[in-house]
């Protein structure tokens, strides 16, 4: 049963665009889709929130493995400068 909704989450996702109006062929340069990800406010609050839940999983491993704390700590904060800077700029 796993496979079988693997398989339909992978066909049915790839179908899925979070924007109306853009089609597949607008991201196939590479440059226009990284412009497109780091140029929009709404991406821009979700680096920010990702480092957010980053750091704060960070912190409830901190205990048990500090590899994957150090890790997690390390990512949250290098998307909160990017998603700052982001904004700022």
């Amino acid at each position: 049963m796993k496979k079988i909704l693997t398989i339909a989450i992978v066909f049915i996702s790839s179908t899925v665009f979070a924007h109306p109006g853009h089609g597949i062929s607008e991201f196939a340069n590479l440059m226009a889709a990284v412009q497109h990800y780091f140029s929009s406010n709404y991406h821009i609050v979700a680096i920010l929130s990702l480092s957010f839940a980053l750091m704060t999983g960070a912190f409830f491993v901190y205990k048990r493995k500090q590899v994957l704390s150090l890790t997690l700590t390390l990512f949250g904060v290098l998307g909160s400068i990017l998603g700052i800077g982001l904004l700022l700029s």
